[in-house]
């Protein structure tokens, strides 16, 4: 199934990617990315699925006030962002702006912090770090508790996404809510069309910028169409029947268990 559609290119040798019988395509960007890898597979060995991950977002099984309770969020009325960095492979973002976040932010907004799963050795210190300084309206999502803190969770619940280089900017297209993209010099990207390139539509947030004015902008100038376009762009069908269109293959698909 591939791991994210993002634009950081794939670690090892791609061509490792050519040894399975079959691929779910989640749409044209994974096979855009696959492309630029000079990953040849034949058209028979490709099942267009869509992004089995967006099924619960579309078909609202999602319970948003249950997970609110989870986190713990005490104010409803605010908006919420989710900042959701990669790690340091792809030069993430969350020692740079992390701690400057909780401080600012947390002003206005509520705060979701979902560091990568190889950093999330992190969250009991930023934690730790928060109380101490007295700061509320923060609540950490951990990767490892892929049960409990679902990406798609804090999708549902948030109202803007800040990211670096992590496919998550993509994902979260499912949400068309505003996305915005904190610099970072990581520079070893796929090359992609324009309709399947994030940065042309979301804005773009670095360490000089006032970053509660930015936020305040994107909000208030957010055209969701544009984020719709590019969902349809960068993956298939949107319906919410991905997971339907996998159980139909496994179950008509002529597969070679021995």
């Amino acid at each position: 199934m591939g791991h994210g559609t993002g634009d950081k290119r794939y670690g090892g040798k791609s061509s490792a990617l050519e040894s399975y019988d079959y691929h779910f395509i989640s749409g044209p960007k994974h096979m855009e990315k696959l492309n630029d890898s000079n990953v040849r597979i034949p058209e028979n060995n490709l099942v267009k699925i869509g992004n089995a991950r967006f099924d619960e977002i579309v078909n609202n099984e999602i319970d948003i006030t249950a997970y609110a309770n989870y986190l713990g969020v005490k104010d409803r009325n605010r908006k919420t962002i989710l900042y959701a960095p990669t790690w340091k492979w792809g030069a993430g973002t969350l020692h740079q702006y992390g701690y400057r976040f909780c401080q600012e932010f947390t002003k206005e907004y509520n705060l979701i912090i979902r560091p990568h799963y190889f950093d999330r050795k992190y969250i009991l210190k930023f934690k730790l770090w928060a109380k101490s300084k007295g700061l509320k309206h923060i609540y950490f999502s951990n990767p490892a508790n892929i049960l409990s803190n679902d990406t798609m969770f804090d999708f549902a619940l948030s109202d803007m996404l800040i990211s670096d280089t992590s496919s998550i900017l993509y994902e979260y297209l499912i949400t068309r809510n505003p996305i915005i993209i904190a610099n970072t010099k990581h520079v070893d990207l796929h090359n992609v069309s324009p309709e399947m390139d994030i940065s042309t539509i979301a804005n773009r947030m670095g360490k000089k910028d006032n970053i509660l004015k930015v936020v305040e902008s994107v909000f208030a100038h957010h055209d969701p169409q544009d984020f719709e376009k590019m969902l349809h762009h960068c993956f298939y069908f949107n319906d919410g029947k991905s997971i339907d269109r996998i159980s139909e293959f496994l179950s008509s698909a002529n597969l070679d268990t021995s």
